[in-house]
């Protein structure tokens, strides 16, 4: 089931891939490749939103609980440590990107809320002023 999942996610069949690695946890909840490329499928396939991310988080964590002390596992280990820092990373910028677009819709609002600027008054020249020199 887990080698068909890469395969469908290869083929950008995300819901495809996603059935089938949760269907290779049905039949053996301790293999730890499942949770590992369900990390990668979030991460990678699902819309990159903050939700999706932590969801990839969350399964590249049980990957490493369940991989640890298993040599086969060791450098996907490493690479499962590097994307949660990578999804920490991508979700701390998200969340920027939303402050700064309700900042960016608050400053507008502001700005059509407030009054039109009045055109500055033209003053007649001084009568006591002396005339230009000519």
């Amino acid at each position: 089931a887990v080698g068909l999942g890469v395969a469908l996610r290869g083929l950008n069949q995300a819901e495809q891939a996603k059935a089938q690695y949760e269907r290779a946890i049905t039949i053996d909840g301790n293999r730890p490749d499942a949770y590992f490329n369900l990390g990668v499928l979030y991460q990678d396939y699902m819309g990159g939103d903050i939700q999706q991310l932590e969801r990839a988080k969350s399964f590249y964590q049980q990957f490493i609980q369940k991989a640890a002390g298993q040599a086969q596992y060791a450098q996907s280990v490493s690479q499962a440590q590097v994307r949660t820092r990578n999804a920490d990373t991508a979700i701390g910028a998200l969340r920027q990107a939303a402050q700064m677009q309700q900042e960016a819709a608050r400053m507008q609002q502001q700005q059509q809320q407030a009054p039109a600027p009045t055109p500055a008054a033209v003053s007649a020249p001084d009568a006591g002023a002396s005339p230009p020199n000519r």
